[in-house]
């Protein structure tokens, strides 16, 4: 279906409005932008619809950091909540696309920046891909900035960190705000075994984890179902799975979810 749908969307350039409550334009050469176009004017929650749920269960009370915004989908979810959320997307044509849909969404948009976020400051290169771009040895230089730099906040509510493998980086560019003021809640792909790091590395702060399920396809694309987190990423054999940590005890992470689906790492 996707290489036809693909010559089909291939030149639009015109916003598509989406039932989520936003109008957004797209890419219409990756996954989620043909998603967006063939379902986003009929269904809801297209990409990542566990993720975004917990999200809703949360209640973020703060403000919201995404990083490896894409095109500003997931952002553009948080903000319809009045959620104030700063986004960051390093490349180039992606960063474009989702300051254009921070600002067709006003009021209800999100504050964008073109930093990737690393564990020291200064250049770093991107080898761009639709989906799956990620820092590497040589590529497209963009300007890499850690989380401890951030002077204008004093406390986060909730961090989405969707860097394709470089969460640990990220997240240890963040030690000085996990141990000052750590953010209650933590959400980062699970990719190939680069996660397991990240785990081992926000365990000292105190975190516990979950994972959730995010597999979707064509056939369940908008399909809502009650949120269920893993215990292990060996019992969950979805391939889109997120990770999700927080300080919450477990009595409060089994009150988001259907009885006794709660099972932590």
């Amino acid at each position: 279906m996707w290489p036809v749908a693909s010559r089909i969307v291939k030149k639009w350039d015109r916003p598509v409005k989406c039932k989520d409550g936003f109008t957004m334009y797209i890419d219409p050469r990756d996954l989620l932008g043909r998603i967006i176009f063939f379902y986003g004017p009929i269904r809801t929650n297209l990409w990542e619809p566990q993720t975004v749920l917990l999200t809703k269960k949360l209640k973020p009370d703060g403000p919201i950091l995404v990083a490896g915004a894409h095109i500003g989908y997931i952002a553009l979810m948080l903000a319809q909540r009045s959620a104030v959320v700063y986004a960051y997307e390093p490349i180039p044509y992606l960063y474009d696309i989702a300051r254009k849909n921070s600002e067709l969404n006003r009021p209800h948009s999100f504050a964008i920046s073109q930093f990737a976020l690393t564990d020291h400051m200064g250049t770093v290169f991107m080898r761009e891909d639709t989906l799956r771009s990620q820092i590497a040895d040589s590529g497209t230089p963009v300007s890499g900035i850690t989380i401890d730099s951030f002077a204008l906040l004093d406390r986060w509510a909730l961090w989405l960190l969707d860097l394709e493998g470089h969460e640990e980086a990220a997240l240890r560019g963040a030690e000085g705000t996990l141990k000052t003021n750590p953010p209650k809640d933590i959400i980062f792909e699970a990719l190939g075994d680069n996660f397991v790091a990240a785990i081992n590395y926000l365990a000292q702060f105190g975190y516990h984890f979950y994972f959730i399920d995010d597999d979707y396809n064509s056939d369940n694309i908008g399909q809502t179902r009650p949120l269920l987190l893993f215990n292990s990423r060996h019992e969950n054999k979805s391939k889109n799975v997120n990770i999700y940590a927080t300080l919450r005890s477990e009595a409060e992470v089994d009150g988001f979810q259907a009885p006794l689906a709660s099972r932590h790492i």
